[in-house]
């Protein structure tokens, strides 16, 4: 019976971690981020910042704002950061923004999110377009072309994939072994070695990634 016992645990295991390590597909209510469009204080270097009316595109995880009753892309060459009430983006690795899930000191971890075209093309059938998402060639979209109140989308919602990245000292890094292994300080590589061999530590897990903020310089 006891080893019938160790057996059927055994068994369980890899179920267990399984679980941890997988991640419900999440969903957003509309294309961008945020509900509504809020005051934004842009962060540039030296010092500098503007404000404006503006909202994360999910498409690309680019920055939109409004002028008069048209959305613009922003170019993000000299943007470090955007601020809005409840929530701060960094910009990562080309025109993309990631939202700040931790921080500590001058080094956060953050996490960008996007549409999962694929996905949602599936779910679709090919019978739904998804033009709606594009704009124009000089970066315009006419803000009746989304309706962000329209109940069909809110009914089921676009399909969101995630990827991470860590900033350090101003430094973007993508979020894997790797990757991550080259900037850890010295005093704690024993750590976040051991750290890589526990079953239940996940690249896929924002707590689990938190962790490695204790381990960076």
């Amino acid at each position: 019976l006891k080893q019938l016992l160790i057996l059927a645990t055994l068994m369980l295991v890899p179920g267990i971690v399984m679980a941890q390590q997988s991640k419900k597909q999440e969903r957003s209510a509309t294309p961008f981020a945020l509900k509504e469009f809020q005051r934004a204080k842009i962060i540039q270097p030296f010092g500098k910042f503007v404000w404006a009316e503006a909202n994360v595109f999910l498409k690309d995880a680019s920055l939109f704002f409004m002028e008069n009753d048209t959305m613009k892309k922003a170019f993000l060459d000299k943007v470090i950061a955007v601020q809005f009430d409840s929530v701060t983006y960094r910009k990562v690795e080309g025109q993309q923004l990631g939202e700040v899930i931790a921080q500590k000191g001058y080094n956060f971890l953050v996490r960008v999110r996007t549409i999962d075209m694929k996905q949602y093309n599936e779910e679709h059938d090919g019978t739904q377009n998804a033009g709606f998402l594009d704009f124009d060639g000089i970066g315009r979209m006419q803000s009746n072309f989304i309706d962000l109140h329209n109940e069909a989308y809110l009914e089921k919602g676009f399909p969101v994939k995630d990827k991470y990245y860590f900033i350090v000292k101003g430094k973007c890094v993508v979020a894997n072994e790797a990757r991550v292994e080259r900037e850890i300080s010295k005093p704690h590589m024993d750590e976040f070695k051991k750290l890589m061999r526990d079953q239940w530590w996940s690249w896929r897990d924002e707590e689990s990634l938190k962790m490695l903020l204790e381990f960076l310089p």
